[in-house]
């Protein structure tokens, strides 16, 4: 499952695209923390910046007056706030004057200007930015990005979200004095064990289960040795047997689970949004056991146990066939060879965040198995299958790549451009090591 909780999490709203150091109208010895309901001050942001325009886009509070205002604040180093600035841009120019979204940042002008300078794959909406921001923050402090505040054509604050909101649907409602069901932004709280620290150090053995909060991340360490963990029966059952056996037989990969249950549903969700979030607080749990170091057991064996008796089910490693994306040869021909010379390396997907897109990807005098292995990646991480290598290749190799199909989720793509080289994608029955979760008949 990919990781289900708050970043830090995907929903990147309304993006308040405003760079500036922010200049409010009256000072503040200590800006005072506003909820919904509760009057924004007038600020002046005389710096702003618009980097789709190139020019300064200079906002105050009053001036926005009659507005919605969505201030959106985010990080150089959030993938999913960077992938969100394409969605506040349309917004923005759907509703156009009846609306204002802006981003917030803490870092000062000169760093996101070279930030928009080095990463030119990021999307530059047309909005106003706000850098430098010391007061916002403290109006509404959060501790993830993206994170989102909403102000009323008033001047009152609405709500205090998550990115997912932002939708033509709540924007409609905000602008109507409609109410929506947009629940806070949850706050992360970071913390070792739900035990009491006073009392936390005379415990010799435990293990609990939990249900899941929004922001709660119990994290260890735990004394002695233990586990933490978080997530759906599903994931909390992969852990316990990947970690009993080593990691063996990569449960944790994709295609690793076969669920032979009467209520899958709790299991996966295909849901977004907040129906999701109300589904993650009915099926997501949280685990935590230890046991002082020099006990002769393994934890994860007591996992199992734990998960058996609370969630009534059997569990088992068997072979069974799966359905698999493997890496096959289509002639004899020889096109991977590699010529010699001087080694590079730059294949491989890449984060808008991370530095420089190059459009094209290579190995040059590089094995084929690691080759390999950044496909098996692509395909674990974009497709979520099994992958298999069934090519036989062995040797270093000089291959291109576009890199634009490696970034993208892009099947059709990626097998046009392994076809250059005699190579293809075909979709196999593998026989593979899984993890099979049954009801417990006897329990029911």
């Amino acid at each position: 499952m990919k990781k289900p909780y708050r970043y830090i999490y995907p929903s990147i709203l309304f993006v308040l695209m405003l760079f500036a150091v922010m200049v409010p109208c009256c000072s503040f010895s200590q800006p005072p923390e506003l909820k919904p309901g509760q009057q924004v001050p007038d600020l002046k942001f005389s710096t702003a910046y618009n980097y789709k325009t190139g020019k300064p886009a200079p906002v105050t509070i009053a001036g926005l007056k009659g507005k919605l205002i969505i201030l959106d604040f985010w990080g150089t180093f959030c993938e999913p706030c960077l992938e969100g600035f394409p969605k506040l841009d349309s917004m923005q120019k759907l509703f156009g004057d009846r609306i204002q979204i802006c981003t917030v940042n803490s870092q000062n002008k000169t760093v996101i200007d070279k930030f928009f300078k080095i990463h030119t794959a990021v999307f530059k909406p047309s909005l106003p930015f706000i850098t430098g921001d010391t007061i916002l923050s403290k109006m509404f402090p959060h501790t993830g990005v993206p994170f989102q505040v909403w102000i009323s054509p008033a001047g009152k604050v609405l709500y205090l979200a998550d990115g997912y909101n932002l939708t033509i649907e709540n924007i409609n409602s905000a602008l109507a004095g409609k109410e929506s069901d947009i629940r806070e932004a949850a706050k992360n709280v970071y913390v070792e064990t739900l035990f009491d620290n006073k009392w936390k150090d005379l415990i010799e053995y435990s293990s609990y289960l939990c249900r899941f909060k929004q922001g709660l991340h119990i994290e260890g360490p735990v004394k002695g040795k233990g586990v933490s963990a978080i997530g759906t029966i599903a994931d909390l059952y992969l852990q316990a047997y990947d970690g009993l056996t080593g990691h063996r037989y990569k449960l944790m990969e994709p295609g690793r689970l076969v669920l032979e249950v009467k209520d899958p549903d709790k299991y996966f969700s295909k849901l977004h949004g907040e129906a999701y979030q109300e589904w993650q607080e009915k099926n997501l749990f949280g685990y935590q056991i230890a046991v002082p170091d020099d006990a002769k057991i393994n934890v994860y064996q007591l996992m199992i146990h734990d998960l058996n008796r609370y969630f009534h089910l059997n569990a088992d490693i068997q072979q069974r066939k799966v359905k698999c994306l493997v890496l096959i040869r289509t002639s004899r021909k020889d096109k991977l060879k590699s010529k010699g010379g001087t080694v590079k390396d730059n294949f491989g997907p890449e984060q808008k965040r991370v530095g420089p897109i190059d459009s094209i990807r290579y190995l040059t005098n590089r094995p084929f198995a690691l080759f390999a292995e950044r496909i098996a990646a692509k395909i674990r991480y974009s497709f979520h299958k099994p992958f298999r290598d069934s090519t036989g290749y062995s040797g270093n190799i000089d291959i291109e790549m576009n890199g634009e199909v490696l970034d993208k989720i892009d099947l059709i793509g990626l097998r046009k451009e392994l076809n250059q080289y005699d190579l293809d994608l075909a979709e196999r029955y593998c026989t593979l090591e899984v993890l099979v979760l049954q009801d417990n008949k006897q329990t029911e």
